[in-house]
């Protein structure tokens, strides 16, 4: 169908339906961007511009198809791209920890802006499901089963990733546990060593193997997911909170060594977030100190497409100004 043939009463888009007949909706797909159309005003406009820079026929196709649409989602990620651009067409990302949460988030985000993902994880169903939906959508992404925390399983899985797309572009470590909370002079070895091995032996490995081609390339971005935690004394889950302490720190340092190569390190720490590691905490009366994930990766993406050349070495805290939980720390 040839959208100046036919205007049907509503169309569906990425799951989003926009009214013509008077209502105010929100549309989707457009990504992180929303777009209102008030009775039909703004929608006209935008297929207007549609009209007058894209082939009609094509994108007539890609929009609607017929009124059974098929490929919705696909038909989202294809609109947002012929309109806005691909910020990150060509670039390949490896995301760890990417079948949940923050990780999910961001592969799915970075996917929807062009990049070839590959989601890494060690729940290979987890990884599939994340890939499927940016397929549907009509992204590119491929599932690596990869455990951070052990060394053959990291250096292997990298090679094989650099062979099958040709490179790495960008690197982002969001692989992450955390043990129930238990006062940090009495957490079990056992939780220490492990969250360790995860949270920032992880990190650094990753690291270690996706970096000399980039610093050979002379290009690069790695982002290291932090945490409030990292910031702010707590005396509870003391070994996630070193962890990432740990984490903030070799970012600073690893951005300093290989600034004059090319590559940008650079973070994020999130605060409260609901995902299935915070699972049970997030109270009926959550304030804005909680987040989702979708947030998180929109900062993600910030980091890898449009942030400053030369920032590196630098961390978006993505929690109040005072501390995570809005209210002030307590004295020790």
């Amino acid at each position: 169908m040839i959208l100046t043939h036919r205007k049907p009463s509503t169309i569906t888009v990425g799951g989003f339906v926009l009214d013509q007949n008077g209502h105010e909706l929100v549309a989707n797909f457009f990504g992180p961007i929303f777009i209102h159309f008030t009775k039909g005003i703004r929608f006209e406009v935008s297929l207007l511009l549609v009209y007058k820079t894209f082939n009609l026929t094509t994108l007539g196709r890609l929009i609607i198809g017929s009124e059974d649409l098929t490929s919705v989602r696909w038909s989202a990620f294809a609109v947002r791209s012929l309109i806005l651009g691909s910020s990150l067409e060509n670039q390949v990302a490896l995301v760890t920890g990417a079948g949940r949460g923050i990780g999910r988030a961001i592969a799915i985000s970075m996917a929807e802006e062009g990049a070839t993902v590959a989601v890494t994880g060690r729940n290979v169903h987890r990884l599939e499901n994340v890939v499927g939906k940016i397929e549907a959508a009509g992204g590119r992404a491929a599932a690596w089963q990869m455990d951070v925390s052990n060394e053959t399983s990291v250096a292997g899985s990298v090679a094989k990733i650099i062979n099958q797309c040709g490179k790495i572009d960008i690197l982002v470590n969001s692989a992450a546990i955390i043990h129930s909370e238990t006062p940090v002079w009495q957490t079990p070895i056992a939780e220490w060593d492990e969250e360790m091995s995860i949270n920032l032996r992880g990190t650094f490995m990753c690291c270690h193997y996706v970096l000399p081609q980039m610093v050979e390339r002379h290009q690069g971005i790695v982002i290291n997911i932090g945490s409030s935690s990292g910031t702010i004394p707590e005396d509870m889950s003391g070994a996630y909170g070193a962890t990432k302490w740990g984490v903030i720190g070799y970012t600073t340092a690893l951005a300093k060594s290989v600034r004059h190569h090319g590559v940008s390190v650079n973070g994020l720490n999130p605060g409260w977030v609901d995902t299935d590691m915070t699972a049970g905490s997030l109270p009926a009366d959550a304030g804005p100190e909680w987040t989702n994930p979708e947030d998180i990766a929109r900062a993600a993406l910030f980091l890898a497409a449009h942030a400053p050349a030369d920032m590196t070495g630098q961390f978006i805290n993505l929690f109040a100004a005072n501390d995570h939980s809005g209210h002030a720390p307590s004295p020790l």
